[in-house]
């Protein structure tokens, strides 16, 4: 499978960049209206949510996210990323966020 990565180098396309506030009340909508809109989640900080996406329209993909809360375990990583999730990252050490293309 070719990545939205290798594509965009492929026609020499650009990313585009965008942090989204978030807090515990709206995290979960900001991600779900995001990947709706083709924004790939790539990193967060405290209050902050980090996106990117091809400039092309014709070269976005729609994204699904996962945030699991608790004890994270190489099972549970396992597990998710056998059912096709990709490993974004921790915070806090309590929540830890997957993304897949939709």
């Amino acid at each position: 499978m070719v990545t939205t990565e290798e594509r965009l180098e492929l026609v020499g396309g650009v990313w585009a960049y965008q942090d989204r506030l978030a807090t515990a009340f709206n995290e979960i909508s900001v991600l779900e209206q995001m990947g709706e809109e083709g924004w790939e989640l790539t990193g967060f900080g405290p209050l902050v949510l980090s996106f990117r996406r091809p400039e092309d329209a014709a070269l976005r993909t729609r994204w699904t996210y996962e945030r699991q809360q608790g004890r994270f375990t190489q099972k549970l990583r396992q597990e998710l990323e056998g059912a096709g999730w990709l490993y974004v990252g921790s915070w806090m050490g309590t929540y830890h966020y997957f993304k897949r293309p939709a």
